[in-house]
């Protein structure tokens, strides 16, 4: 069976709030206890509703959920380790890669609304928007406080 452009922008759109949940838990523990780490949990706790209010709307178009490729995030936990390491100051690297991770998760909320959507499905992706909005506001903020 066929997917249909939007089943597939659906679809993309969960992984990338699942793999933007889990990046932000792996990287929240990078740092411990801090107010950036903070952000990072709060941050991820609202992606991973997003990924699961989407799957029932996926499920309702009759498709399952893809997941995030598990060896995939490993190399990116890596990859953040190792930059944050070696670039002197984890939170500020931390939060410049959580920064392009939101603009990612941006294109792909772009894509899904460019979509043929249910009113419903339309009207979480608009919600998302805007607080996906917020949420790139707040790691700005956050990013210039440390410079």
């Amino acid at each position: 069976m066929w997917r249909e452009d939007k089943q597939v922008a659906l679809d993309e759109l969960i992984v990338a709030c699942r793999e933007a949940a889990d990046r932000y838990r792996y990287d929240a523990q990078l740092l411990g206890e801090s107010a950036i780490a903070e952000l990072f949990l709060r941050l991820a706790e609202e992606r991973q509703g997003w990924a699961e209010r989407l799957e029932r709307r996926l499920r309702e178009l009759g498709d399952m959920p893809s997941v995030p490729d598990p060896e995939w995030e490993v190399l990116q936990n890596w990859k953040e380790r190792l930059r944050a390491g070696l670039g002197g100051s984890a939170p500020e690297a931390l939060l410049a890669a959580r920064e392009e991770g939101e603009k990612a998760l941006a294109q792909a909320l772009s894509q899904a609304l460019q979509q043929d959507l249910a009113p419903a499905a339309r009207e979480d992706l608009q919600r998302m928007q805007g607080l996906l909005a917020q949420g790139r506001q707040q790691l700005a903020d956050a990013h210039a406080s440390r410079a």
